[in-house]
């Protein structure tokens, strides 16, 4: 693909890659630098300080810019030297030196991005359509919405979002039990039993499944997201903000397809066997759901059935 490249600052090392520049003056008369464009930045050490180019300044410092003076002369001005030195006319050349390197930097990223396009869609693809991937994830979860009671549904995501994937069973305490627990106020005197104390028997794993909208995330997102990409004249965008925007979302792309891997894996975990049997335990002495056990029973038949 080609397309315009913008004036890119040039990032210098050292002071010697700096000097080997055929213009390039350690000294320039002041009275008569006209700044044209900046042709690039450096940062020195602390030990290695460099003087300001200009005759009325000469300030040693760290970092600044190399700038082409109307003469064709280039010398080393710092940010601070600059600013005081040719107020106006010096900063408006590093503003838009500064923006033209940023777009710059912004469409590189993109155009990076779309040689990477096939690649990505290959990734999606694979992510979707593979065994137990995200559409078999995404018919599971369907299927255990209608399946289960709803009471057991609402629990399952209240789970989810507090993140407390254990299942407890509760069990008949005992005479000493029951004196301790009076004796420390876990149990108000007056309290009518039978009394029971939760015991934990198993951790509900893949929880996050019922967090993340997998088709927001590999449809709505990535692949459309794409597709808008593959469509952008790049050359013609010149909205630094569009582009940022555009290289932003570019650079999140790894760790989007990261999670819905995370996602897909966790949902392969969730409809597993001994984990969907887990869900029995979400009816309780305390809190019976009706029909919740004949319910799991036909969801892990037919998650067996669909891997």
């Amino acid at each position: 693909m080609q397309y315009t490249v913008d004036k890119r600052l040039i990032r210098f090392e050292n002071i010697e890659e700096i000097r080997t520049r055929p213009a390039f003056r350690d000294e320039i008369a002041a009275t008569s630098a006209i700044p044209k464009e900046a042709i690039g930045v450096y940062r020195f050490p602390k030990d290695a300080q460099e003087q300001c180019g200009l005759s009325n300044c000469r300030t040693s410092h760290m970092n600044g810019f190399v700038v082409a003076m109307e003469s064709g002369e280039e010398t080393l001005i710092g940010c601070d030297c600059g600013a005081k030195k040719m107020g106006l006319a010096f900063q408006e050349i590093i503003n838009r030196a500064q923006l033209a390197d940023r777009i710059q930097g912004h469409r590189d990223a993109i155009v990076a991005a779309l040689a990477n396009a096939d690649t990505f869609n290959e990734q999606l693809t694979d992510l979707l359509d593979r065994q137990c991937g995200a559409k078999w994830l995404g018919k599971r979860m369907v299927d255990c919405s209608s399946t289960l009671p709803s009471e057991a549904n609402s629990v399952i995501g209240r789970m989810a979002r507090r993140q407390e994937p254990n299942v407890f069973e509760s069990v008949p305490m005992t005479d000493k039990e029951v004196a301790i627990a009076r004796e420390t106020g876990a149990l108000p005197k007056g309290q009518p039993g039978p009394y029971y104390r939760q015991e934990k028997v198993g951790e509900i794993v893949g929880l996050e499944i019922w967090q993340t909208d997998l088709r927001a995330l590999l449809i709505d997102d990535l692949q459309q997201g794409i597709r808008t990409l593959q469509a952008l004249d790049v050359a013609s965008i010149r909205s630094e903000y569009t582009l940022r925007n555009h290289a932003r979302w570019v650079d999140e792309i790894p760790g989007k397809l990261l999670d819905a891997e995370r996602v897909i894996l966790a949902g392969s975990k969730f409809f597993g066997g001994e984990n969907l049997q887990l869900l029995k335990r979400l009816s309780t002495t305390e809190r019976e759901i009706k029909g919740l056990a004949g319910a799991v029973d036909a969801l892990i038949s037919r998650s067996e059935m669909n891997r």
